[in-house]
């Protein structure tokens, strides 16, 4: 759940299969 984390901190660091993005 590193994705999780980034978000959290807010910068996109790792991005998994889910295509996480802080925007």
């Amino acid at each position: 759940m590193m994705y999780c984390k980034a978000i959290q901190f807010g910068y996109p660091k790792w991005e998994s299969a889910t295509s996480v993005r802080p925007v």
